[in-house]
């Protein structure tokens, strides 16, 4: 049997074809079995997959919502390459995330965004898949009317740890405006 040329050049696009009804399928099967996409959202989430990224590929998670796609654009616009942060609190601009999604809960923290450097898995998903790293700063400023920082110029040889304390000396290259609770009275 002989096959035409026309039915070669057929074939691979058969094949993709089958496979997008395939992961639609899917997609819409998981869907509908735990009941929390419809299914145009699941349809939504299906063709996310074929978007290309521009974060880490290690744990890669998409923004789901306007407020995420915007907080990941804002993350962006805001911090320079390798450049670490002091911040505090949550920006205006991120105000219509959820809490899951605020970098430590609003506590101080260090926060970094590197495309030549692993991100520490210390932010929240969406911050992570744009290669961000975050370190919350735990213990010493929750309900305490006094915050204290130690700061030293960060160096490339810094390591990027998920968490430190008020004691520890914090490496950085900028603080970033604070927002901070209204009872806080020294700084």
């Amino acid at each position: 049997m002989e096959v035409s040329l026309r039915r070669c050049n057929v074939l691979p696009v058969i094949a993709v074809v089958a496979f997008i009804c395939e992961m639609v399928e899917v997609t819409l099967a998981q869907a509908s079995s735990d009941g929390s996409l419809t299914a145009d959202r699941a349809m939504s989430s299906a063709s996310g997959a074929w978007s290309s990224s521009t974060g880490s590929e290690v744990g890669f998670v998409p923004a789901t919502t306007v407020a995420q796609e915007l907080a990941q654009e804002w993350f962006t616009e805001n911090f320079w390459e390798n450049m670490t942060q002091l911040a505090v609190g949550v920006d205006s601009e991120l105000r219509n995330l959820s809490s899951s999604d605020i970098i430590c809960n609003g506590v101080p923290s260090l926060q970094r965004r590197s495309d030549e450097t692993l991100p520490n898995f210390g932010c929240p998903d969406i911050f992570t898949a744009i290669d961000a790293s975050c370190t919350c700063l735990d213990s010493g400023y929750n309900d305490a009317d006094t915050w204290e920082f130690r700061v030293t110029q960060q160096t490339v040889d810094s390591e990027f740890p998920t968490t430190l304390t008020s004691a520890d000396v914090l490496p950085i290259d900028t603080i970033r405006t604070m927002l901070v609770p209204q009872t806080l009275t020294t700084l």
